[in-house]
C-alpha cells in the first residue's frame, strides 16, 4: 500500500491490503509454532490454526492498521470486495459455465466453483497455506467486527455487487480528486493475496467469446454505480 503522507481528504482502502498484513506481519509472529519446513519441497507449511484464539489479537491487529491510516487522512473508506458469485460482471460467465458441463472438465469446473465462492486466494512460492476457506471465511467475520466497531474518521464500506476497481472508479468521479488517495495493495510480500474476483477475469474474458452478451450485466453494473455514488454520499 503506497505511502501517503499527510493528505487529509479522503483515503480509499482495499481491505486485501489489511488481509496481506495478515499474513506477512501477523501470522509469523503470532502462529509461529504452526509453521513447519518441509524439507524436501523446501517450503514453509503453515499447519492449521485455531482461527477462534486468535481473533481479539486479529481484530486488534487490524485496528492498529486502520488507526496508521486514519492518522494520514481525514476519512478512511475500507472496501470490501465481493465473492466473485456475487460480482454482477462475473456473474454471466459462472452461469454459462455452470450450463455447459462439457466447456471444462470436472476438476477445473469444480475449481471455478470453489473459487467464486472465496473473496481472497494466498499465493506464495515458499509458503502453502492450509484451512484458506476456512481463513476466508474468518476474515469476512474480521470485517463485520471491523464495521461494528469503526466511528468517526474510518467508514467500512462492503461491495455488493461490484469489484474494488469499479468502486474506485466511482470514488474518483464523485470525490473532489485533490481530496482523494487511492491506496493500492502493495505488491512483493511473501505471501501475495490475491483476488478471486481478478484470478477469475481471464477466464471471464476467454467466455466472453463464446456467449452471446445481451448487455444486461452492463445495464445492471450501471445502475450499481450509481447506487455506490449514493453509499459514498451518505458515508461522508
Amino acid at each position: 500500500m503506497q505511502d501517503m503522507g499527510k493528505v487529509g481528504g479522503f483515503a480509499i482502502v482495499d481491505f486485501r491490503q489489511l488481509v496481506t498484513d495478515w499474513y506477512n506481519e501477523f501470522l509469523p509472529v503470532e502462529c509461529k509454532d504452526r509453521f513447519a519446513f518441509v524439507k524436501d519441497a523446501e517450503i514453509l507449511y503453515l499447519n492449521s490454526i485455531n482461527l477462534d484464539g486468535v481473533r481479539k489479537k486479529t481484530l486488534s491487529f487490524m485496528r492498529g492498521k486502520v488507526a496508521d491510516i486514519a492518522a494520514s487522512a481525514n476519512t478512511v473508506i475500507l472496501l470490501q470486495e465481493p465473492k466473485p458469485v456475487n460480482n454482477v460482471l462475473l456473474k454471466p460467465t459462472l452461469k454459462f459455465l455452470s450450463g455447459t458441463p462439457n466447456l471444462l472438465d470436472e476438476q477445473r469446473r469444480l475449481k471455478v466453483m470453489h473459487l467464486s465462492n472465496r473473496r481472497y486466494v494466498p499465493t506464495s512460492d515458499s509458503v502453502l497455506v492450509s484451512q484458506d476457506k476456512e481463513i476466508d471465511e474468518f476474515l469476512d467475520g474480521m470485517f463485520l467486527e471491523l464495521s461494528d466497531s469503526s466511528r468517526g474518521a474510518v467508514k467500512c464500506l462492503p461491495l455488493s455487487s461490484l469489484p474494488v476497481q469499479e468502486a474506485v472508479d466511482a470514488a474518483c468521479a464523485f470525490f473532489p480528486r485533490k481530496s482523494l488517495s487511492i491506496m493500492r495493495v502493495r505488491e512483493g510480500e511473501r505471501i501475495l493475496v490475491k483476488s478471486s474476483n481478478d484470478v477469475l477475469q481471464p477466464l471471464h474474458s476467454q467466455v466472453n467469446l463464446l456467449r452471446t452478451d445481451d448487455g444486461n450485466a452492463a445495464k445492471f453494473a450501471a445502475l450499481c454505480r450509481k447506487s455506490l455514488m449514493g453509499e459514498f454520499e451518505a458515508l461522508v
